[in-house]
């Protein structure tokens, strides 16, 4: 019996994830400019492998995505932490995205319209790694716990189109303060469970 082969990390696009991570350091305010600087360098001299992907997921917060998980992509560097993780099937029917930002100065931005926008970009993200494109069809917002804190979630119905096949799909997206830092969580799902999975993933985040 041969062992599955490993998922294969898609082409690295340096200058997407180096827009989408200093999208979210405008976020916050009064974070030094090293971070950025950093970020450079980091992302010019090193492809992030799936395994740092995890480690850097799970050193943010336990999670459990059914079925079992790879790595994506991530961002560690300074003051900034994200990962994407996702479910094992190719393409994955579920990515989770977690953000991490560090320090007493890690406040949301005043704008509200600014962090939906850059939010919203790490929306595109999953969508970008399960081969498909996000319809929204329907918004809602939920009462749960994010970090030990009551948070809103908002979630998004809709459907997603891979491989030319339509499918239901839903995101949840939310952020709290948990301890000295800001965090970011969202999570995308579709197929026919996606709803059921999606939820559960969420409900069973647990920051560190």
């Amino acid at each position: 019996m041969t062992s599955p082969r490993p998922l294969e990390p898609k082409p690295f696009n340096v200058l997407k994830w180096l827009a989408i991570g200093c999208g979210g350091l405008l976020l916050l305010t009064g974070l030094v400019i090293a971070a950025v600087v950093g970020g450079t360098l980091f992302f010019v001299s090193k492809t992030v492998s799936p395994k740092d992907s995890v480690e850097t997921a799970q050193s943010i917060a336990d999670y459990t995505i059914p079925g079992g998980e790879v790595g994506l992509r991530n961002i560690d560097v300074g003051p900034l932490k994200m990962a994407l993780v996702a479910s094992s099937s190719k393409p994955p029917d579920l990515v989770l995205t977690l953000v991490s930002v560090t320090g007493s100065s890690a406040k949301p931005s005043n704008s509200p319209r600014t962090s939906e926008e850059i939010v919203d970009a790490w929306q595109l993200m999953s969508d970008d790694e399960m081969g498909g494109t996000f319809e929204k069809t329907g918004k809602r917002t939920e009462s749960k716990q994010l970090c030990g804190q009551p948070v809103s979630v908002e979630i998004e119905d809709g459907k997603m189109t891979v491989a030319e096949k339509s499918l239901p799909a839903v995101s949840y997206k939310a952020s709290t303060r948990f301890k000295n830092s800001q965090r970011f969580v969202v999570v995308m799902a579709n197929g026919e469970s996606a709803q059921t999975n999606a939820e559960s993933v969420f409900n069973s985040i647990q920051c560190k």
